[in-house]
């Protein structure tokens, strides 16, 4: 059994405004327009921007993202899977 199913991903990249500010609306509409060419997103991966946010943009970031991808009762689960703050100790 694979660990990962065979697909196609594609990265959801973040967008900030002229002020330096997490830029929502155009982070939303780009994820659905990435939804329609496959369900199979990320967010931090590859771009590098993970390390470069503080933790209320991630947290911000990951909850718009959250709220466009997954259904309501999954997104209400996610402090559960995804930490907030610093990862490492």
């Amino acid at each position: 059994m694979k660990r990962y199913p065979s697909c196609i991903m594609a990265t959801c990249c973040v967008p900030w405004t002229e002020q330096d500010r997490f830029d929502e609306p155009v982070f939303r509409r780009g994820v659905r327009q990435a939804l329609q060419g496959t369900p199979h997103l990320y967010v931090f991966g590859t771009a590098g921007e993970g390390y470069a946010v503080t933790d209320r943009q991630f947290d911000e970031i990951v909850a718009a993202f959250a709220d466009r991808t997954f259904h309501r009762q999954l997104a209400e689960r996610l402090p559960e899977w995804i930490p907030s703050g610093p990862i490492a100790n």
